[in-house]
């Protein structure tokens, strides 16, 4: 027995229940199922197929978060991750597929990959078929917030893409938090989206056009980080001469996060400048390559009182753990797990 149709009619409930496994459930053809079955054939039914509807239900809920992540091309343009890295993070995937429209303009989130501390969010925008050569967008506000306590938290545009042909805009957005945000709730809002077009030909501006209006959605956090956690330390190390200890370190796909106590200052983050941070994290591959950090996107946290800095580093490709050699940090080897 092979479909929903013959196990209904033929099988008993207990039965029933052992052959809806979520590896094996279509969850489009069970919601069908369920809506034709307690609808309008409902009274045409045996008894014992009615009372399995509510079964159905629960499996099919079962069977969506089951479902495999598939990276979305744009995705996969924007991050670049290896073969092997779209397997493994495919935990770390969450789909989303949340959207409002106003104004003629629709913002949709499709889908969110992401690590404990950080996210990137692929956001799609819509605009007017009426608007040809649109070269440029921008917002006079976007904004994203993390739904929780913590010392510093939130998020905004990475990069943008515009395809006049699809009149859509492909956004990458970057959400972080020094504390763990799986299972948070974020909060996307875009106030005043202007449109500008250019000849195609001459390459001079020949419209600007601002659509007003305020677009906000949230949805929560759901998906696993496949990351090793956080490894306390207590190590020196040294900043451009300027002592410090590493309390901990922690490193992803995407990103190495270290918390630096000052080693001689009271107030640590007046003592070194925040471009020392981005080269005192050093990542270096099985193959050789020492990558190379992103210098327009650091997060720098300045926590316990101005005594303590908990500094993030991006670069400019993703960190496919397992051809890690090394990772030095205030010029400290880092033990990796």
């Amino acid at each position: 027995m092979n479909t929903w149709h013959e196990w209904l009619q033929v099988l008993p409930p207990e039965e029933l229940l052992q052959q809806l496994t979520p590896e094996r459930a279509d969850t489009g053809r069970i919601l069908d199922l369920v809506r034709r079955k307690s609808g309008r054939y409902k009274r045409y039914l045996p008894r014992r197929v009615i009372a399995l509807t509510a079964a159905l239900a629960v499996l099919a809920c079962t069977a969506v978060a089951a479902v495999v992540f598939e990276w979305d091309q744009k995705l996969l343009a924007f991050l670049q991750p290896s073969q092997t890295q779209q397997e493994q993070l495919q935990p770390a995937g969450q789909q989303v597929d949340r959207k409002v429209t106003q104004n003629g303009v629709t913002v949709e989130v499709d889908q969110v990959v992401g690590d404990s501390y950080s996210a990137y969010a692929l956001c799609r925008i819509r605009y007017p078929q009426k608007y040809q050569n649109v070269s440029r967008l921008s917002f006079s506000q976007l904004d994203m917030r993390i739904d929780m306590v913590g010392y510093s938290g939130g998020g905004g545009l990475d990069r943008i893409e515009i395809d006049p042909q699809s009149k859509e805009a492909v956004c990458l957005l970057r959400m972080s938090h020094d504390q763990p945000i799986r299972g948070q709730k974020v909060t996307l809002s875009i106030e005043d989206i202007t449109l500008t077009m250019t000849d195609p030909e001459t390459g001079e501006v020949t419209e600007i056009k601002t659509i007003l209006g305020r677009w906000q959605l949230d949805w929560t956090l759901h998906y696993q980080d496949v990351a090793d956690g956080v490894q306390k330390l207590d190590l020196p190390g040294q900043i451009e001469g300027h002592p410090v200890y590493i309390e901990d370190f922690y490193y992803s796909d995407f990103m190495v996060r270290a918390t630096l106590r000052d080693g001689k200052y009271t107030e640590m983050h007046p003592q070194v400048p925040d471009g020392s941070y981005v080269d005192a994290i050093k990542v270096t591959m099985k193959d050789g390559r020492v990558l190379q950090p992103r210098r327009d996107y650091l997060d720098s946290t300045v926590i316990y009182g101005g005594r303590c800095a908990q500094i993030t580093v991006l670069f400019t490709e993703m960190i496919e753990p397992g051809q890690i050699a090394s990772i030095e940090i205030a010029g400290q080897q880092m033990p990796l797990s």
